[in-house]
């Protein structure tokens, strides 16, 4: 697979979510797992692992819905999630 499969097969899963296809729990196994435990080091440019990491760790602070204590210290909710996540992929295009 060449470094456009691979940010084909990440993006799709991002198009998924955006148009609510996808739950967040199966976007996480899709994109998260993939990007983490499947991605090659190489398999990416520059800016499109800036991208892709950036909603990799943005991901690590999300939950279906945080509790007060959560949300204090940065974790947001699925739908806060993917409302950036649309703006970030518009920024990104």
């Amino acid at each position: 697979m060449d470094e456009e499969d691979h940010s084909v097969v990440l993006m799709k899963a991002i198009d998924a979510l955006l148009d609510e296809g996808l739950s967040m729990p199966e976007f996480r196994r899709r994109f998260y797992d993939y990007y983490v435990d499947v991605l090659p080091e190489w398999a990416l440019t520059d800016k499109q692992r800036q991208f892709f990491g950036t909603v990799q760790e943005k991901m690590d602070w999300v939950d279906e819905e945080p509790d007060a204590e959560s949300r204090r210290a940065g974790w947001i909710g699925y739908g806060e999630f993917i409302a950036w996540l649309r703006e970030w992929r518009n920024s990104f295009l």
